[in-house]
């Protein structure tokens, strides 16, 4: 990015209200941003994920973790990474110690949440790191355990399980990035039997549920390892539990395929089941041709925490299951280890997190990218996946890189000014929730009035001959 745009964000920013990161910490990794774009077809991609750092900087374990449950552990000492290609970078999304679970990406790509168990707190932070973390829900009543996306009305609602884990609900996203928990409506209220004959009632799981677009069906465990399908209107279940094996992680598809898979009982392999609610189904091998940071051990294969990103082709993986904890490590306990003991273990025993892309038939996993940087001091596990649905090439094109750049934008109170477009440009203004504002082609100049828009950070996305360019506005009025 040149000096005259860094100028011009930070001014605007200002206008705006808001503090900018200007080329926020975090390390840039070309090589990852250029797999990643490869994979998904040159599609802006975002992730992010939970990690815990087992060792200090100089490789010494953290003794007082060794006292620590697994549970205790997540609750109290982890942190939330983001990977963008939008500048290559890997960063601290939340770099405070505490409670970091079921982070979950907005279905337009600008926040993530994630719940904080030890505090009874739901919060979210803009991906870009403009402005701090905040809390969406406190209290415990409710926990955010994902967003559903209306891509015909582009309306988007959080989805909170109760405190009792009974009842799923869904919750208006509102253009300001905040929810109203009076506006809530029940998705479903569960009356499954925990046993059968018993008063006991199975309990959603928050860590292993999702929603098909229209909120259709629920994908969950209920109770776990029964893999389930719920018709939230006719409040029926359809079975999706592999013949002879547990199921876990269930996870429906993000649009209105209705597909569904679980992990079957060794973790390394898929049960896919088809499209439009067909019970043909089949194993899809999970460890193969994975980017290991270190070499393969035959114990540290199995998959933890599946997901469906926003695009049905693409899912986020962790491997190994348990990685970093004592009962996946041998026979020895971790925290015992010396600095120079961890320094030449195997890294691939850390946990790592990976980006993967099924095959059109999602019968194979056509790629991995591994996300996470393999460093054997933390576990990075657990998280989730954005994938832009429309190719581009997301960013600042700077000057003396590309000195016949799209466009040149000047902003002011009330209006953005679109100057120097090329020949057949065709351009758009999209709202902070990815809402069309305006569309424009066929000119050279055009000034967009916002004065009548809602505050927050808006993109200019402009194509001309097969090139693609998007510069992030912020709106202050």
């Amino acid at each position: 990015m040149n000096n005259s745009i860094k100028k011009y964000l930070t001014a605007v920013s200002a206008a705006a209200g808001m503090v900018v990161m200007l080329g926020a910490s975090g390390n840039v990794n070309a090589a990852l941003k250029d797999d990643v774009l490869s994979m998904t077809g040159n599609c802006r991609t975002i992730a992010v994920w939970v990690r815990w750092p087992w060792c200090d900087s100089n490789y010494t374990p953290v003794k007082a973790y060794d006292t620590m449950t697994a549970l205790e552990n997540e609750n109290s000492a982890t942190q939330l990474m983001v990977f963008d290609t939008y500048d290559g970078k890997t960063r601290y999304l939340d770099s405070t110690l505490g409670c970091h679970v079921v982070p979950r990406i907005n279905r337009a790509g600008t926040h993530a949440v994630w719940i904080d168990e030890k505090n009874k707190t739901s919060w979210i932070r803009d991906l870009a790191g403009l402005t701090s973390k905040r809390k969406l829900i406190s209290g415990g009543n409710y926990f955010v355990v994902g967003f559903q996306w209306n891509s015909t009305t582009k309306a988007e609602n959080v989805l909170v399980e109760s405190a009792d884990e009974l009842t799923l609900y869904r919750v208006p996203f509102k253009p300001d990035y905040t929810v109203d928990t009076t506006q809530k409506v029940v998705i479903y209220k569960n009356t499954t039997l925990l046993i059968q004959n018993s008063n006991l009632l199975a309990k959603f799981d928050r860590f292993k549920l999702s929603v098909s677009e229209d909120i259709a069906y629920i994908g969950c465990a209920l109770p776990w390892p029964s893999c389930m399908m719920i018709n939230t209107s006719k409040k029926a279940i359809l079975s999706r539990k592999a013949d002879g094996a547990f199921g876990c992680e269930p996870n429906i598809a993000p649009d209105n395929s209705y597909r569904f898979f679980h992990n079957r009982d060794d973790h390394t392999k898929l049960r896919m089941w088809d499209a439009n609610l067909s019970e043909t189904a089949w194993d899809v091998v999970m460890n193969l041709n994975v980017p290991i940071p270190g070499t393969t051990l035959s114990n540290f294969t199995d998959c933890a925490a599946p997901r469906w990103t926003n695009n049905n082709r693409y899912f986020t993986n962790s491997i190994p299951l348990q990685g970093g904890y004592e009962i996946n490590w041998g026979t020895f306990d971790i925290f015992k280890m010396t600095a120079a003991q961890v320094k030449v273990d195997n890294p691939s025993k850390a946990g790592f997190f990976l980006l993967g892309k099924f095959s059109a038939d999602f019968k194979t996993v056509e790629k991995y990218v591994r996300i996470s940087d393999g460093d054997i001091r933390h576990r990075d596990v657990s998280g989730d996946g954005w994938v832009d649905p429309v190719p581009t090439k997301i960013g600042f094109v700077a000057a003396t890189k590309n000195p016949n750049q799209l466009v040149n934008i000047t902003y002011k109170p009330g209006s953005i000014l679109v100057d120097k477009m090329q020949k057949g440009s065709s351009g758009r203004l999209l709202s902070p929730k990815g809402v069309v504002v305006k569309h424009w082609s066929a000119v050279s100049r055009i000034v967009l009035d916002t004065r009548n828009l809602s505050k927050g950070l808006y993109v200019v996305s402009l194509e001309s001959n097969g090139t693609h360019e998007s510069v992030v506005v912020p709106v202050s009025q």
